[in-house]
């Protein structure tokens, strides 16, 4: 943009039509987020598949994406960088579903999950390029509640008799999605235990408080499971 000064000592912006694609960012389109916060938020999903999901809608709610701000990701090449690979085969060698499976099996982790869990197996069907859910529920996947493992979040004390004054909410980080219910696993830091609740809001486009990135928190020890009750 080019500012211009008029002689009543005012400033008329001029827009260079070179960038009126970046401009249109800045100023904000309500359809258009940020492709890094989604990066994220799918567990660092590598940004061309991504591009690829949203353009084709092949999820429910991943909204129409804009270019990443760094291609590079310092967190996937130190997790993902691999040797490089034979060219793909895009022609499809089978004639029905469930004739050939594609699957990836990771295992045994380090650590195991509040669940107890290890191994993560992801299976793709060759004939139709979808996953078991998409072939079974006859449904795309939805991932729009999706949110960055390990953001500050808040959840509302509605088991309290609180008043007028008093705080309404704990902060608390976010640890994923339960197994059971419908809802959100937040790590109470107050309390230092784990509740799954709907009633909480995620703050997963800025980094968590300095409290929580100067202790070293452990919730795998002392950790007790409160299953609030799930309101439709």
């Amino acid at each position: 943009m080019i500012g211009l000064r008029t002689s009543d000592n005012c400033y008329v912006v001029c827009q260079n039509p070179s960038t009126s694609s970046s401009s249109s960012l800045l100023w904000g389109s309500s359809k258009v987020e940020s492709i890094d916060l989604w990066h994220r938020r799918l567990v660092h999903l590598n940004y061309r598949d991504l591009m690829k999901v949203a353009n084709n809608e092949v999820i429910k709610g991943i909204p129409k994406l804009g270019k990443p701000f760094n291609p590079i990701c310092g967190l996937c090449q130190n997790g993902k960088q691999t040797r490089s690979t034979h060219k793909r085969v895009n022609e499809i060698l089978t004639s029905k579903p469930l004739e050939l499976l594609h699957m990836n099996l990771m295992g045994p982790m380090r650590t195991e999950s509040l669940g107890g869990k290890k191994y993560i197996l992801v299976m793709v069907d060759d004939y139709s390029r979808k996953t078991c859910y998409e072939m079974w529920k006859g449904k795309k996947l939805s991932v729009k509640y999706f949110r960055v493992f390990g953001s500050r979040c808040y959840i509302l004390k509605d088991h309290e008799n609180l008043g007028k004054f008093e705080s309404k909410s704990e902060e608390g980080i976010f640890l994923g999605y339960s197994s059971k219910i419908q809802a959100y696993r937040v790590y109470i830091l107050s309390s230092k235990c784990m509740v799954e609740s709907i009633i909480v809001i995620v703050d997963d486009l800025g980094s968590r408080s300095r409290e929580c990135d100067e202790d070293i928190i452990d919730v795998s020890k002392d950790i007790e499971v409160i299953e609030e009750k799930f309101v439709d």
